[in-house]
């Protein structure tokens, strides 16, 4: 009997039909997809498996999740395991959202310092990911990651909380272990004053190292064919809450970019002849403005509710005016239209993981989006991808990549990584295919 089971925005058939991502790119056929509810259970599941990989909320692009042996899915795993509001740490089982993290961290007067733009994944793979938001003054939010408990391979349980093991398993790409538990440092509440406007991109780019370095975040959506970028800059700031119109935020979110944009990129994706129009039309959607608002609401601004395909590399940020010349170069040698503008975040990286894209340097965040319905975007995307290689960039391990990045990441990233691999999944019962070739030499 076929067993369909429905999760956010993206499907699972289980027993026969197999996983797909959220995307649908990524699909596979596990022989059981199993749904942990406790810890006993988890660490049944993995101490019975020979091989086993891990899926959050299925919102990563890439192939770091399929198996086609056990597939372990964590979003039962919810529960706030404990907070000290006098040390700013909360403990948390790993298939919580961040969404619910917020809420809960906020009941304490408390917040994450920073967080990635997409409030519905889960905490575990946004870690393991190395999933981030934007500012100089943070890497990826793995950083703030103090310790993991995890479950080796061969089912115990076992606590991460040294420099030398936290700097291997904060980016640990499902392979150091299943995450139970993550405890994240946290900070005093605060609220962010974000201003918005839509300016030409001559405005935009001119001045960027300055732009970034004079304000705490920075990001921008680029409309490549019509010349203008939807530009944010947003800081801390004391003044309260103001939101001039609290309901129109949502409305926006899914009335005109979600459901009004998805049918028109849907028809476009059909009718060719009007995605001009479309791209015309687009930079209205979004209005000039300044708000302030709690800091989760302002860095979970754009939830990105659109079905897209979506390729991020992190190029040094001294090399972002080479990359937006590289994807205007790739876009004229493939002849793709671009249907989704690109987005543009500059984040920091001193103290992330060993096989953090971002670690040792600042990087401006590039990502090329585009609707699944539209025709050229894999051409686009592999066209794109050697150039942002030449300027030294890494991809986001969760986003779309073809290349091999092992060489990106030194000898003692790997060899720090390889340690604690040894000694937690020694007999690699968590690997899969992508990351066999990525742990080979």
């Amino acid at each position: 009997m076929r067993c369909v089971v429905f999760a956010w925005s993206w499907l699972v058939l289980a027993g026969c039909a197999g996983w797909s991502n959220w995307a649908g790119n990524e699909r596979c056929q596990p022989k059981r997809i199993a749904r942990p509810a406790t810890l006993a259970e988890l660490r049944d599941v993995v101490r019975t498996s020979a091989h086993l990989r891990v899926a959050g909320a299925g919102h990563s692009w890439s192939k770091l999740v399929c198996t086609d042996e056990v597939l372990v899915d964590t979003r039962s795993l919810t529960r706030l395991l404990s907070v000290d509001e006098g040390a700013r740490r909360i403990r948390v089982e790993a298939g919580m959202r961040l969404k619910d993290l917020d809420q809960l961290v906020a009941q304490h007067g408390l917040a994450l310092a920073t967080e990635p733009t997409i409030s519905e994944i889960t905490v575990g793979g946004a870690i393991a990911t190395a999933s981030h938001g934007t500012g100089l003054a943070h890497g990826a939010f793995s950083e703030e990651v103090v310790a993991l408990d995890v479950i080796d391979g061969a089912g115990q349980l076992v606590t991460l909380d040294s420099p030398d093991d936290l700097r291997a398993a904060r980016v640990g790409l499902g392979t150091l272990g299943v995450i139970y538990s993550i405890t994240f440092r946290l900070v005093p509440a605060f609220n962010l004053e974000i201003y918005e406007r839509v300016v030409d991109e001559k405005q935009a780019f001119e001045g960027i190292e300055q732009r970034v370095a004079d304000n705490q975040h920075v990001d921008m959506f680029w409309f490549v064919t019509e010349h203008k970028v939807f530009l944010r800059t947003y800081h801390r700031t004391d003044a309260p809450i103001h939101v001039t119109h609290p309901a129109r935020d949502p409305i926006e979110e899914w009335v005109v970019r979600t459901w009004i944009g998805q049918f028109g990129l849907a028809t476009v994706g059909k009718i060719p002849g009007i995605k001009k129009l479309l791209n015309k039309v687009e930079p209205s959607l979004f209005p000039d403005q300044t708000t302030t608002d709690r800091s989760d609401h302002v860095f979970h601004r754009f939830p990105g509710h659109q079905k897209v395909y979506s390729m991020e590399y992190l190029v040094p940020i001294e090399r972002t005016h080479d990359a937006l010349q590289a994807i205007k170069d790739s876009l004229a040698a493939t002849k793709f239209y671009p249907n989704m503008p690109p987005y543009l975040r500059f984040v920091g990286g001193a103290g992330d993981g060993d096989l953090s894209p971002l670690r040792g340097r600042s990087s401006c965040a590039i990502e090329v989006l585009s609707y699944t319905g539209f025709k050229g975007w894999e051409q686009f995307f592999r066209d794109l991808e050697p150039r942002f290689l030449a300027l030294g960039g890494r991809p986001h391990w969760g986003k779309l990549f073809f290349a091999n990045p092992r060489a990106l990441y030194d000898a003692a990233a790997w060899a720090n990584v390889e340690r604690l691999r040894a000694r937690l999944d020694p007999h690699h019962k968590l690997a899969n295919e992508l990351t066999r070739t990525l742990f080979t030499p």
